[in-house]
């Protein structure tokens, strides 16, 4: 029909590098409509083995890890506290600092440091 149009679904990448103890973790995010993948640059540990892919399907309020080395899917239930904000704050957010500005996919963007205090545990992202 005319006039008719699809709804733009936002989209976005990037990088969330998190120092947990002095330790750095770094992800890969990949965000469309309600949707999120991230691709981790270690594995993390499920009670069916071991996960470098999660996606987050919000629509479904489902988490899905691809457990490659046993080409299965493992779908859980949503934790709502593990999720990435889809809102400008982090949960527990105690101060944003501008790092610096920088280009990313050929776009100019901004680098902070997010520090973090939620259930007792002190993150810097």
């Amino acid at each position: 029909m005319a006039g008719d149009t699809l709804p733009i679904q936002s989209e976005f990448s990037g990088t969330i590098i998190k120092q947990v103890n002095g330790k750095k973790y770094q992800v890969q995010v990949f965000a469309k409509g309600d949707r999120l993948r991230l691709e981790y640059k270690y594995a993390i540990r499920t009670d069916f083995g071991y996960a470098a892919i999660e996606i987050i399907r919000l629509d479904q309020s489902e988490t899905w890890y691809l457990l490659a080395q046993q080409k299965e899917l493992l779908v859980t239930p949503l934790d709502p506290d593990d999720v990435l904000p889809m809102r400008p704050e982090l949960p527990g957010e105690r101060s944003r600092t501008v790092v610096g500005d920088a280009t990313v996919a050929s776009r100019a963007a901004q680098l902070f440091e997010i520090q973090t205090d939620q259930r007792g545990r002190a993150e810097r992202f």
